[in-house]
């Protein structure tokens, strides 16, 4: 697979190839060269790998390292294959090309720059961009989302257990409230078993710290919008500033895939005249 850069003379030229724990285990092992013009040959490539005209090539070796490397963002565990780290020599459009022997197939990621910067939108759909990455590691789709579902359902089946106990029935804007609680709440589920599986495949650091800090915002959110769902009454205009104010903060810890702070925030706004439907007052008995 090839790739394509600008960069100029002196700036910084750093490239790092990882691979996913399972494909490492299973001995993928790839390597990386790098075309340009005006710098000299190193190592050898394969008769399939083609050189651009006028220039030429620089391979980077690349082994397995005994550890994976911990990526408490994600969280995530991956090999780090071999990199260059170094000024670009001539400036110009520089090829980079991945290659396996035949016989090895696997899933690789190339980091290409050492500056990192995410838009509104990436921002905003790095929970289902990490849905993909856990699809890159090798895990099945049941497996990435079983934490969620778990919450969600499992939580439902308690909610309509104990609202019997409750002094009223459960309003179009609590309903929102605990929807939103439990796809929050999930999020926290998700991220703890996304953790243990990493530090499962890798090993304990300090950026494991990170992962934890991930897996405690979202669960102290989702617990309490649960505990606002829960309450009974209409909310107050301070409630309703809480609630909106927990929304924005769901979503820039990546919680809820979006569906939950939305719901959050809308339940927040909702009037009280459509917010109460259906509640009707229990009669005593």
């Amino acid at each position: 697979m090839y790739f394509t850069f600008d960069i100029q003379e002196g700036e910084r030229l750093l490239l790092d190839l990882i691979v996913p724990v399972k494909d490492g285990d299973d001995g993928f092992l790839p390597r990386m060269v790098m075309m340009a013009p005006g710098i000299a040959d190193q190592g050898a490539i394969p008769s399939w790998v083609e050189v651009p005209e006028g220039y030429r090539f620089q391979v980077v070796n690349t082994s397995l390292p005994d550890e994976a490397t911990y990526e408490g963002f994600t969280p995530s565990a991956f090999y780090d294959l071999g990199r260059t780290d170094s000024p670009a020599t001539v400036t110009g459009k520089y090829y980079v090309a991945v290659f396996a022997p035949a016989s090895q197939e696997g899933n690789f990621a190339l980091v290409i720059g050492y500056g990192e910067s995410f838009t509104v939108q990436e921002w905003l759909l790095l929970p289902f961009s990490l849905y993909t990455v856990y699809l890159w590691e090798g895990q099945e789709t049941w497996e990435i989302l079983t934490p969620m579902i778990i919450t969600v359902v499992l939580g439902s089946l308690l909610i309509v257990y104990f609202r019997k106990r409750r002094s009223e029935g459960i309003d179009l804007q609590h309903s929102f409230l605990l929807l939103s609680g439990l796809l929050v709440t999930g999020t926290a589920a998700s991220t703890l078993v996304q953790t243990v599986i990493t530090v499962r495949d890798s090993h304990l650091g300090p950026e494991i710290m990170i992962s934890i800090f991930l897996f405690l915002i979202p669960g102290l959110l989702g617990f309490l919008l649960l505990r606002a769902g829960w309450k009974v009454g209409p909310l107050t205009k301070v409630g309703r500033v809480k609630l909106v104010v927990i929304g924005v903060l769901a979503i820039f810890a990546w919680a809820g895939y979006l569906i939950g702070p939305i719901l959050a925030m809308v339940s927040a706004l909702l009037p009280e005249r459509i917010g109460k439907w259906p509640r009707r007052q229990k009669t005593p008995k």
